[in-house]
């Protein structure tokens, strides 16, 4: 439901609120790390046998990622300014959030860490920056920013606190079986933290603790519930269908087969991905 289609609240209180989201979260989030942590590609860099092909194609391919989402989130402000003006702890919350990607650890945030686990895998900022993004994730990147500046929904996502997961099985991973140290997989070790964690100690430009990334949509989701803006079942529904992930395990199904030494597809084949 649109922000501008407010119904008078039903009388759900905030501790009814929090039982209905996290369960709706809990269960989808289940449902997501089944389907995730069971892909080819998830396995192998699991138990330390994916080709390092494979890992230098998903950083090369989801470099522009963090800044593209990032910089059109930051258009939920304009879209939402009436309603932000009046809920001060969302506008907190989120220009936290904004903040936080932009000054963790340091100016330029999350993105300068990217380059540090480009260099230890063999790749400079030039080459990650020019790279031609395979179809699946340029389709999948420009659904979310069109997304993110057309939306009528203040929209909360599963996609956070379960890629805080994923980056920590990441960050495991390159340091016991790639031979990565520690500060050279801190882009995985960052966002384990700031995602999937309730609380998170933000950079230096902010100077205090935040709420974790996963749980604002949580937060949000409650605020949602309980301010009359959406129903409970269509919030959990909502929720679930985002559990299903098409368009993440597409972009994995083409990284696999195409940076795969035994796989190597055609350009053809990959865009029809």
């Amino acid at each position: 439901m649109a922000v501008s289609e407010t119904r008078e609240q039903k009388g759900l209180n905030r501790k009814e609120c929090w039982k209905i989201v996290n369960e709706a979260f809990d269960e989808a989030l289940r449902i997501a790390q089944d389907r995730l942590f069971d892909h080819p590609f998830t396995r192998e860099l699991k138990a330390g046998t994916l080709p390092i092909e494979c890992i230098r194609g998903w950083l090369l391919n989801s470099y522009a990622w963090a800044l593209e989402i990032n910089s059109s989130a930051a258009y939920k402000y304009y879209l939402f300014n009436d309603l932000l003006s009046q809920k001060v702890d969302l506008l907190a919350m989120l220009a936290d959030k904004r903040g936080d990607e932009y000054a963790t650890p340091g100016r330029g945030g999350h993105q300068r860490t990217m380059d540090v686990l480009g260099k230890a895998l063999g790749l400079s900022p030039k080459e990650m920056q020019e790279y031609h993004q395979l179809p699946a994730m340029r389709g999948m990147l420009d659904m979310i920013v069109w997304g993110n500046e057309s939306s009528q929904r203040l929209g909360m996502s599963l996609a956070e606190e379960l890629l805080g997961h994923w980056c920590g099985l990441w960050f495991e991973s390159l340091v016991k079986h790639y031979g990565l140290t520690e500060a050279d997989a801190f882009y995985f070790h960052l966002h384990a933290e700031a995602d999937s964690q309730s609380d998170h100690q933000s950079g230096d430009s902010i100077g205090h603790e935040i709420m974790g990334h996963g749980q604002s949509h949580r937060y949000l989701a409650v605020r949602i519930l309980e301010d009359g803006l959406m129903e409970p079942e269509e919030m959990k529904q909502t929720v679930l269908r985002q559990a299903g992930l098409d368009g993440y395990l597409n972009f994995l199904d083409a990284l696999y087969d195409t940076y795969h030494p035994t796989k190597g597809i055609s350009d053809v084949e990959q865009t029809r991905r």
